[in-house]
């Protein structure tokens, strides 16, 4: 597993989201921070994908962009034993 942008993890977990939705996406992307799959530069490779409307994985983490709606997945097989993802949505602005 490679080491968590100890910085990048310390500034996320700050973010403190009201919305509901928004912030059960931001709980995936704070522990893959705190995992080592998301970097700095592949949250920059990240917001080119999703700039574009383009889907981006990387290791346990989707992110899904259609319209006005972000979804982010993270895959309960290592948890649960399936192959299922695990769902939040978020709206996002254009």
């Amino acid at each position: 597993m490679p080491d968590p942008d100890m910085q990048l993890l310390a500034h996320a977990e700050r973010q403190v989201p009201s919305d509901p939705g928004v912030r059960d996406c931001w709980g995936f992307v704070v522990e893959g921070i705190r995992l080592g799959w998301l970097s700095s530069a592949k949250i920059q490779k990240l917001i080119g994908h999703l700039r574009e409307h383009e889907d981006y994985g990387l290791d346990e983490l989707i992110f899904l962009p259609n319209a006005e709606i972000l979804r982010v997945a993270k895959q309960l097989r290592e948890r649960m034993g399936i192959d299922q993802p695990a769902f939040s949505s978020v709206e996002v602005t254009p």
